[in-house]
């Protein structure tokens, strides 16, 4: 591979290394495989290369660019996998999740209706035995 490419692929492992979100990781490979970037501009130089130079030129841009991709989609597993191993923890920190107590059953919820409306009316409500016996 020439010097000049050897230097993108260097500028680029040191780019990756920085890049710490899939957005950034995003900008970067637009940034080298993009309509206009890097790598397909140096595709464009195809085009005026003599024949013998361009047997050269294209095997060394098809490895840059294999390399740019490789390089590429590795960080994009790291950061895929940072993120699902983030997702898994669980923050002891925060407060638990609050348990409901549940609902009144729905005889004492017509119970205490009942004892309400009949307070109201001047009734009391008296505990006791619901017989009284002699014995």
């Amino acid at each position: 591979m020439l010097k000049e490419y050897s230097s993108l692929i260097s500028e680029l492992r040191e780019k990756i290394v920085d890049c710490s979100t899939q957005h950034d990781l995003a900008n970067i490979k637009s940034f080298y495989l993009g309509k206009n970037g890097i790598v397909p501009n140096e595709f464009l130089k195809l085009r005026t290369a003599s024949p013998d130079e361009r047997k050269l030129l294209g095997s060394n841009l098809n490895n840059l660019k294999n390399e740019v991709q490789k390089l590429i989609t590795i960080k994009t597993m790291e950061l895929s996998s940072l993120k699902s191993i983030k997702e898994k923890q669980t923050d002891v920190s925060l407060p638990g999740n609050n348990i409901s107590i549940g609902a009144r059953h729905p005889v004492n919820l017509t119970i205490s209706k009942i004892t309400d409306i009949l307070a109201r009316s001047g009734f009391n409500v008296v505990d006791g035995l619901e017989i009284e016996d002699e014995f």
